[in-house]
């Protein structure tokens, strides 16, 4: 699936955020809170997936990984 979205500024705060579409997250079976992995395909364009912890299969939040 392809989809084109604008980075935006916050204009409170001054950061950079990339407004998803809810029915793109529903469409690809994302959640707010999910983390994401931003991929470089080196011809100008950028991919999103889903971060993914392979061992377990389910989503992965860097935010708790307690392995360090």
């Amino acid at each position: 699936m392809k989809h084109t979205v604008k980075v935006e500024e916050d204009p409170d705060t001054g950061d950079l955020v990339l407004p998803l579409p809810t029915e793109l997250l529903n469409s690809v079976g994302w959640d707010i809170g999910d983390d994401l992995v931003w991929t470089d395909n080196f011809n100008g364009t950028f991919s999103l997936s889903k971060k993914v912890d392979n061992e377990q299969k389910k989503a992965y939040n860097i935010d708790n990984d307690n392995s360090n």
